[in-house]
């Protein structure tokens, strides 16, 4: 078990509008994408009065212009109910079946046909093109198909908008002078979209400001402030800002480490990355007694809150542990460090404890306090090993039993 990484609340996609008209509104213009998943349609049936957009993953086409897919009608009758406007997608992720349809007029008339087609009968509004994996040299082609797909719309009285990769600089960029993640990334992915004729013709731009890392790289944040905010700023360049949405992840990722590919003359590295949920967080806390049994209100504004860092140990059999801090200008508190029983005396808490006192350095804290029970010598020597030392006690703190907490502190980012 191996690479443990910070980890945010897990949920559906929803993109916010920075929209001026809408900026004295008590809430922002939300555009929420939905999966096919139960878990999906429970929690838009739970925020329907918060959403103005569905983006529902409904239909799919192929190189020849055929449309497939349909409404899920438990769906669209919750919808209906609250008000909210149904823009389903349509997609393709395949870079040779994308170059056929843009170069085959009659395919794509046969795809936006089936579009307004398809909204009329079911009440849409319109659809969203979430074309990707586009070859960057079609990017010029993805203008032109779009610019011909929302005049058949809006003719037809219907809205045509777009999913695009962030794509800031606009070109290759490399920070430490290799450009071959970069190189590729661009090529197949990022340089196929042209923000400023896009927004010609497209209602909307929606920048899916998600998914800076993945499988592919190196672990870390699924969106960075920093990306999100270079992104958004190299947009707003040449996207008027009433046409632009930003996407807002609600999902996390944990990471891990498989056995290296090995040949008989190289080993390379195998990382991978899964989404993390917030059930299955709280389903190991249930579970051990010395974690925090608290609300599902409460790990949810953990998860989501800021200031926080939260890390998840897995093995190949599921979460292995978690561990919860909390970081005030230059002081964090260890709030809550748990290990599965299986994998407890493996070293699982070690590593988690390492990784957050690494973690909380990062964030600016310079030292770490935390609080135990004085009958867990087993985890006192873990938090001694690491550097704590005893710094005072708190006469019958905890209950059930009740006993005493004794108080632990150690410096952070020495050395």
């Amino acid at each position: 078990m191996k690479a443990l990484r910070r980890i945010w609340l897990v949920g559906v996609g929803v993109v916010v509008s920075v929209m001026p008209s809408v900026a004295a509104q008590a809430r922002p213009y939300t555009l929420f994408y939905m999966d096919g998943s139960q878990a999906a349609k429970t929690s838009f049936a739970a925020h329907a009065a918060k959403i103005d957009v569905l983006v529902p993953t409904w239909y799919t086409v192929d190189a020849d212009g055929l449309v497939g897919g349909g409404p899920d009608e438990p769906v669209m009758q919750v919808a209906r109910r609250n008000g909210v406007e149904v823009m389903p997608i349509v997609a393709l992720f395949d870079m040779k079946a994308f170059h056929r349809l843009a170069t085959n007029s009659a395919a794509q008339a046969e795809m936006n046909a089936a579009m307004v087609r398809e909204s009329k009968a079911h009440g849409y509004s319109g659809f969203q093109f979430d074309f990707e994996h586009i070859a960057w040299t079609d990017r010029d082609l993805l203008s032109e198909m779009v610019a011909r797909s929302a005049d058949a719309m809006h003719k037809a009285g219907l809205k045509l908008t777009i999913a695009t990769v962030p794509n800031a600089p606009g070109y290759v960029t490399s920070k430490d002078g290799r450009d071959g993640f970069e190189a590729w990334m661009f090529r197949e992915w990022r340089g196929a979209y042209d923000l400023a004729a896009l927004s010609k013709s497209a209602d909307l731009i929606c920048l899916m400001t998600y998914d800076q890392h993945t499988r592919w790289t190196m672990p870390g944040p699924v969106a960075g402030w920093r990306w999100t905010q270079e992104n958004l700023e190299y947009a707003l360049k040449v996207v008027p800002k009433e046409k632009l949405l930003l996407g807002i992840p609600l999902y996390g990722a944990h990471w891990y480490a498989r056995a290296p590919t090995v040949t008989d003359t190289s080993e390379t590295p195998n990382e991978g990355g899964d989404e993390i949920s917030t059930a299955a967080v709280m389903a190991l806390a249930a579970a051990l007694a010395e974690a925090p049994q608290w609300t599902e209100q409460a790990w949810r504004a953990v998860l989501a809150g800021g200031g926080r860092v939260m890390l998840v140990a897995e093995t190949e059999q599921g979460i292995a542990g978690f561990c919860v801090a909390q970081v005030v200008m230059d002081t964090a508190e260890l709030e809550s460090i748990a290990v599965e029983r299986t994998e407890q005396r493996r070293g699982v808490g070690g590593r988690l404890l390492a990784a957050a006192m690494e973690a909380c350095a990062a964030a600016g804290a310079r030292r770490m306090l935390l609080e135990v029970r004085v009958s867990n010598e087993a985890a006192r020597r873990l938090y001694a090993r690491a550097g704590f030392v005893e710094s005072g006690r708190r006469r019958g703190y905890y209950r059930e039993p009740v006993e005493d907490a004794v108080g632990m502190e150690c410096a952070l980012g020495a050395g």
